[in-house]
């Protein structure tokens, strides 16, 4: 009698550990999905959509095309929308780069809407003519433009004041979005 009792207090136990392992495993198993839903929200939320304009050509005709990125939502947006422009634009793209590949931004103020780019010496090795280096200023330009707290841009050299990066732009000025330069849609 007493060794029914035990197999069947262990049958119970086993049947029992067996329904609860099922349970907590089933139950478990839209807890990991939404927590998979939950990181990746983090994700979304902890990165912004920034336009970035590179260079398009159409025969003779040249103009600048946005391209929409993801850089982290943090006080170096800018700093990380001009990195991503000075990387170049994504491959097959057909899109081309303006500025040299070593171009790097060593300061980035913004305040009352002005932002004041510091460029190392590298932007001033353009390969371009005035058209090219016109449309290299307003790919910088419109790229920190389309933020929402920048509407003026003043572009340095190494610290200074310059007259132009490749000698046709003057940028003793301050620059605005240019709207004339984009591709047609």
């Amino acid at each position: 009698m007493r060794r029914a009792t035990i197999l069947a207090m262990l049958g119970v136990f086993i049947v029992s550990g067996g329904i609860g392992y099922y349970l907590g495993r089933t139950a478990t198993i839209p807890l990991l999905r939404e927590n998979r839903r939950l990181m990746a929200e983090n994700r979304e939320l902890a990165t912004e959509t920034a336009a970035v304009f590179f260079m398009r050509t159409d025969g003779n005709n040249f103009s600048l095309q946005p391209v929409l990125v993801r850089i982290p939502r943090d006080g170096d947006r800018h700093r990380r929308a001009l990195a991503a422009l000075f990387a170049g634009p994504p491959a097959g793209s057909g899109l081309e780069r303006l500025f040299p590949r070593d171009t790097a931004v060593l300061d980035l103020k913004v305040a009352n809407g002005l932002a004041t780019v510091d460029l190392n010496q590298a932007a001033t090795r353009l390969n371009v003519g005035a058209e090219g280096e016109a449309l290299a200023v307003a790919s910088l330009v419109n790229t920190l433009t389309k933020f929402p707290d920048i509407h003026q841009v003043k572009i340095l050299v190494e610290g200074s004041e310059v007259e132009s990066l490749a000698g046709h732009v003057d940028l003793t000025q301050t620059f605005g979005f240019n709207d004339r330069v984009l591709a047609p849609e």
